[in-house]
């Protein structure tokens, strides 16, 4: 491993997460615009920001290394990515706070996970060179999201370098912050994060949740009954989301939604109004659930805003929820 500690500032680390945001490079445009995203959370948090790039030496080349004269110089290697990281620090100059630079060897997503245990937040893009950002809408797309320790914030492809001016964010100040709702404490864990990221940015949160088509069942009640028995219990679980958010954060500015159709066109619209979309990993089949599912590419390849997935983790905040509490 290589590490580089730069332009000491006034980044703190809490609970002990002392990466602080840790965000994938791999020098594409794209994985920049990660980056400038990346800083400006650290910034939000007050925390050091870690920059990493990584590199493997598959078997076919070691093994065609032994049959050939020429050797596989790694030297090298880390040289070249420590001079990507430091070219990619010259696009956050004005970021304040603490910055690290680590080059790794290893699988992109494994060494994503294991800096997620000691991190904040993980930020990569959805499209890049091969490296971090290419893996997510390949094949290995599941695996960072449900498997890492911190919040991942997955920026979508139109964040790009030449996208965002010198000192300028590409996300609206004033869009609420958005969460994807379906009843699961898995949704809640993504909703309180939703929260902290509203409060932090002095803007709303909104509680989004998908009223999907209803299917006639065997009996014989109307289809438009279905529909309305459906539909208030969406409306109560909502409303118990939302005063169960509002008592804890009462400056909140807070409002709830619920959508009429499938929880996958929601969600992707949902991405272009809003500053950051939160979802958890795992769910009733709804926001949450989905991303780790079938549609997860979809998503991630509509996304029009960035998206952050919440892992699951303890908190004694669920217990203050009316559902988590009724016998």
């Amino acid at each position: 491993m290589t590490s580089t500690t730069r332009n000491q500032g006034s980044g703190t680390v809490s609970s002990g997460k002392r990466h602080g945001v840790v965000v994938g490079v791999d020098g594409s445009d794209h994985s920049i615009g990660a980056l400038r995203l990346a800083a400006e959370e650290a910034g939000y948090r007050d925390v050091p920001l870690t920059l990493i790039a990584s590199y493997a030496v598959t078997g076919y080349a070691i093994a065609a290394a032994d049959l050939s004269p020429q050797i596989i110089d790694e030297n090298i290697i880390r040289r070249e990515l420590e001079e990507l990281l430091e070219n990619a620090c010259e696009h956050i100059d004005t970021f304040d706070g603490q910055i690290r630079t680590e080059v790794e060897r290893g699988d992109a997503v494994n060494v994503l996970l294991d800096y997620s245990r000691n991190a904040e937040l993980v930020v990569v893009g959805s499209r890049g060179r091969g490296g971090f950002t290419g893996l997510l809408l390949g094949s290995t797309s599941a695996r960072l999201p449900a498997h890492s320790k911190a919040p991942v914030l997955v920026v979508p492809r139109r964040f790009t370098q030449a996208a965002l001016a010198p000192g300028a964010s590409p996300l609206d100040s004033n869009a609420p912050i958005a969460a994807g709702v379906d009843g699961s404490s898995q949704s809640l864990l993504a909703a309180l994060e939703a929260a902290r990221l509203a409060i932090e940015r002095e803007v709303g949160l909104k509680l989004v949740s998908a009223l999907p088509p209803v299917e006639p069942d065997v009996s014989w009640t109307p289809l438009q009954e279905q529909r309305r028995r459906a539909f208030d219990h969406i409306r109560q679980r909502c409303e118990q989301d939302a005063n169960w958010l509002q008592e804890l954060y009462p400056g909140l500015e807070l409002q709830s939604e619920i959508e009429e159709g499938r929880a996958a066109e929601i969600l992707i619209a949902e991405t272009g109004k809003a500053q950051v979309t939160v979802v958890g990993t795992r769910g009733r089949g709804g926001f949450s659930g989905m991303l780790l599912g079938s549609t997860s590419n979809a998503t991630m390849h509509h996304a029009a805003g960035p998206v952050m997935v919440v892992p699951a983790y303890e908190t004694d905040l669920l217990g203050k929820h009316p559902r988590f509490t009724e016998k």
